[in-house]
This record gives C-alpha cells, sequence and structure tokens, in this order.
C-alpha cells in the first residue's frame, strides 16, 4: 500500500536502536482467500553448513471484503559456518521461529479497524564451541530473544478519499 521512511536514530516509536532510521512497509488487505507454503535449503559455502527455511501463509476474506484475516509463520534453522577453518564461525548459528496474525473490519465505507500480533524467537550463537555452553568456550556470542507486539489501529477517510486520518497504539 504505502512505505514510511523516518530518517534518523533515537525516534520515539522505535527508540534508540533505529540508529539510521526506519523503514516501514504497509502492505495491503488481502482482497482473496488463498495459501502459500514455502521451503528452501541453501548451503552456504563448500563446509555442508545449511540454512532451512520454511515459510507459510494464509488469508481469509468475507465475500463483501469487508472483514479479513491473514496468518503466516517462518521456522528458519541455519548452521554456524566458519569460512577460514580457524574453529570460529564467521556466520553466527541460528533459530528463529515466528508466529503473527492481522485481521481488519470495514466498519463503513469510509473507515477501518485492524489487530495485529506477531510472536518472534531467535536464537544465534556464533564463536567457537557451539556444541557447549557458552562459558565453555573461548568465543561466544550469543542473544536469545522473544518479541511479542500487538498493534491495532483505526483509519478513517474522507468522502472521495482525499484525507486519511490514523489512530494507533502498540
Amino acid at each position: 500500500e504505502r512505505v514510511e521512511v523516518m530518517r534518523g536514530g533515537g525516534s520515539a516509536l522505535f527508540g534508540s536502536s533505529a540508529i539510521g532510521g526506519t523503514i516501514n512497509i504497509i502492505t495491503k488487505d488481502p482482497i482473496d482467500n488463498c495459501a502459500d507454503v514455502a521451503h528452501t535449503l541453501t548451503s552456504i559455502g563448500v563446509s555442508g553448513a545449511l540454512e532451512n527455511n520454511t515459510t507459510a501463509s494464509a488469508s481469509v476474506v468475507s465475500e463483501n471484503n469487508r472483514i479479513g484475516l491473514f496468518i503466516f509463520g517462518q521456522n528458519r534453522l541455519r548452521d554456524g559456518y566458519d569460512h577460514d577453518g580457524d574453529g570460529f564461525t564467521e556466520i553466527p548459528q541460528l533459530k528463529t521461529q515466528t508466529l503473527g496474525f492481522r485481521t481488519f473490519m470495514r466498519t463503513s465505507d469510509y473507515s477501518k479497524l485492524s489487530l495485529e500480533y506477531h510472536g518472534t524467537h531467535e536464537y544465534r550463537r556464533g564463536g567457537d564451541q557451539l556444541d557447549e555452553q557458552p562459558h565453555m568456550a573461548m568465543v561466544a556470542e550469543q542473544t536469545d530473544h522473544n518479541i511479542h507486539a500487538v498493534d491495532i489501529s483505526t483509519e478513517f477517510w474522507t468522502p472521495g478519499y482525499k484525507n486519511r486520518y490514523s489512530v494507533f497504539a502498540s
């Protein structure tokens, strides 16, 4: 639907991690019932390190397109990759699972209510001795995140769609 670009760091919405700014991609609401499943298996270099990625999504929309639901999920596994054979990874091991949904209801010809949830669990581990506890390695770089977010928004348009007003909470 549109792309929003916020330049500069430390925005009130995204905090100090948005060092150079943020790009917010606003997708269109689904208009058809559909489903999609994809799987890729990628080899990294010649070492046998693999990246295994599975995604799935589905959308269900009422006949009059006033109510809709979009669900999505992803499972991504990547082996640590040691390019130069020194025992330390240049690309960390990765385990990520994501699940979410977005639903909308057009309350009139000029208004819409939306609700969205997404949850992500991500584990990254780099360094050496990836099968051991981090304190047993000479170098260990590790993160383990559980992120959950809920967004609710309502939008209003003037007749002719010349002006749009939005209220958003997260």
